[in-house]
This record gives structure tokens, sequence and C-alpha cells, in this order.
């Protein structure tokens, strides 16, 4: 009778302890090859080699994407960033405008304040000079306070 308590043998083991081998002989050749002066000055030139090349092929390419486009009465990439650099400066002024306004709506309510106080603060004035409403708020800040 054969004894089941040890398990069987495994057939790929070898194999497995052959593959890990090679795997280990090969990363420290790779991390030495690259690790060396003369991988990365030939990595450099060509490297800087394609760049030459792929420059002038690159430039071709873009002018005839522009030509392409202009043709087909479509905005090039340099349009649509002109566009949004206009829309971005436009922006930028309407705020400036919109804190203005905020600035000069500010400085009337102040006037009408002062206005008021003045106004009670004078013995003998007549009820009806008085301002019983309160201060005004425009269309465009109340649009602006609602979210329109």
């Amino acid at each position: 009778m054969a004894d089941t308590s040890s398990p069987p043998p495994d057939p790929l083991q070898a194999w497995r302890a052959m593959r890990d081998a090679a795997t280990e002989r090969w990363a420290k050749a790779m991390t030495e090859l690259v690790g060396s002066e003369a991988f990365a000055r030939t990595l450099g030139a060509s490297i800087d080699a394609y760049l030459a090349t792929a420059a002038p092929l690159q430039k071709a390419i873009g002018e005839y994407m522009e030509a392409t486009l202009a043709q087909l009465n479509m905005p090039s990439r340099e349009d649509v960033l002109g566009v949004a650099r206009r829309l971005t400066n436009v922006e930028t002024r309407l705020d400036d405008l919109d804190a203005r306004l905020d600035e000069l709506e500010a400085k009337l309510d102040n006037l009408d304040a002062a206005l008021a106080r003045l106004l009670t603060a004078q013995p003998g004035a007549a009820p009806e000079e008085q301002p019983s409403s309160p201060p005004r708020r425009s269309a465009r800040r109340s649009a602006k306070e609602t979210g329109e």
C-alpha cells in the first residue's frame, strides 16, 4: 500500500524555478544595461533624431489641417482660442463694471440714508417730506440676488 500522507510531486515546479531564475537574470541584465552611460547616450541620440524628423512632419500636418478646416468653413484651434481669450476679457470687464455699479448703488443708498437723517433732524420738517419707503433696490440688484 502506498503512503497517502505526502502530497504528489508537482510536475511544474522545475519549470517555475527555471522561469524565476531566468526572470531574475533578465532583470539584472536589463538594470545594468539601462543604467549604463552608453545606453543613455544612445537613447538620447535616438530621441533627438526622432524629434528632428517629427517636428517638420508635425508642422506640415498642422498646416494641412488648418487649410482643410478653412475649406470646410470650420474654425481652427487658434480661432477658437482667440474667441475664448476675447470672451474672457469681456467677462472680466463685465465683472468689473458690475462691481463698480454695486459700489455706486451702495454710495447712493448711503446718500439716501444721510438725506433721510437730515430731513428727520430738521425741526419743523413736514411729515410728508420725510421718506417713508425703505431704500430703493434697483432691478439689476434684485435680479442678481434672485439668480436671474
